[in-house]
């Protein structure tokens, strides 16, 4: 727990200079945030229940944001922070994700460093205020890569024996020397299991025994 502490940091302070932002500067809409706020207003009135953006026969995700809006609105009534407070939940949500899905692949000061990145990104912060259907875009990008490699790398079992993993691409020109230092290490040849263009390198060292 203590390893993901400075993100748990960033994801407070993120949480509090979006909220910061949210009801300092972003009490403006956009037509199309506009139009998903006339949308949750309906279904919150009973009116009509969308399953797209209005006037279009796509945009899915649009719609999804306007049934989210739907729980500020009930609370705080209709107005535009109650409409945007979702995507900014959202964000949040998403920079969560991104850092899970970077800790499968990195270690986690390489994650949490990435995770920074991300969230202070300029060409990405205005979208994380916008209601425009790109919210869910962005979650379900790290949500679906986290999904695959649970089903491509699973979690190993427990066992009494140290070990060392290693994740690479495939035609990585690191790969060899790190086989070869595995089993120079382990007395043995590591096991490899190769995953598409990812490859999982895995070397067992008994443990030793107290004194």
């Amino acid at each position: 727990m203590r390893q993901h502490l400075p993100f748990l940091l960033i994801l407070i302070g993120m949480a509090i200079a979006r909220f910061v932002i949210l009801f300092v500067s972003q009490t403006h809409l956009t037509s199309d945030e506009a139009i998903i706020g006339l949308m949750a207003k309906h279904i919150l009135e009973g009116r009509y229940f969308p399953f797209y953006f209005y006037g279009t026969s796509y945009n899915a995700s649009c719609a999804w944001e306007a049934y989210l809006a739907v729980i500020p609105f009930a609370i705080a009534g209709v107005g535009v922070v109650a409409l945007k407070i979702p995507t900014v939940l959202l964000s949040l949500v998403c920079l969560t994700l991104f850092y899970m899905m970077t800790t499968r692949l990195c270690p986690v000061r390489v994650a949490t460093l990435a995770s920074l990145i991300f969230a202070l990104w300029p060409g990405l912060m205005k979208w994380h205020f916008q209601p425009r259907g790109y919210a869910l875009y962005f979650l379900f990008i790290p949500a679906l890569i986290i999904l695959f490699l649970i089903i491509a790398i699973p979690k190993p079992e427990p066992s009494s024996q140290d070990r060392s993993v290693f994740v690479v691409e495939t035609n990585s020109p690191y790969r060899p020397e790190i086989e070869t230092t595995l089993a120079q290490k382990g007395g043995v040849p590591p096991r490899i299991t190769e995953h598409g263009t990812l490859t999982v390198i895995e070397q067992r060292f008994a443990s030793e025994s107290p004194r």
